[in-house]
C-alpha cells in the first residue's frame, strides 16, 4: 500500500510553497479518535541528495528531495517546480572550475 500526503505554506512575500510526497507507510501508523487531535509525523525535515553514476556519455547526476521517512518529495513554488540546481565542479589546484546547470530528465 502506498500513502500520499501534501502540505502548503506561504512565505513572507505571499508566495505559496507546496510539498507532495508518496511513500510506503509500513512503520507509520496512527490512530484517529473522535473528538481528539491526531498529530501526523510528516513534512519537514527534507533532505536533498545528489547521486552520481556512470552514464552513456560520461557521468549522470541526479538530485532528489526526500522526507525523513525516505518518501520522494516534489516541491512546488508559485505553481511551478523551482529551477533545477547548479553544480560547481573544481579540482584541487583550481585549474578546472566549471558550473553545470541540471536539466530535467
Amino acid at each position: 500500500m502506498t500513502s500520499f500526503w501534501g502540505m502548503e505554506r506561504e512565505d513572507a512575500s505571499g508566495a505559496k510553497w507546496r510539498l507532495f510526497a508518496r511513500g510506503s507507510p509500513e512503520s507509520r501508523t496512527f490512530e484517529v479518535t473522535e473528538g481528539k487531535e491526531t498529530a501526523l509525523d510528516i513534512g519537514e525535515a527534507l533532505v536533498s541528495r545528489l547521486s552520481v553514476g556512470p552514464g552513456p556519455g560520461g557521468y549522470e547526476f541526479e538530485v532528489t528531495l526526500t522526507s525523513k521517512w525516505e518518501e520522494r518529495v516534489i516541491l512546488v513554488w508559485r505553481n511551478n517546480t523551482p529551477f533545477a540546481p547548479k553544480l560547481r565542479i573544481t579540482n584541487a589546484d583550481g585549474t578546472y572550475d566549471k558550473m553545470v546547470q541540471f536539466k530535467p530528465g
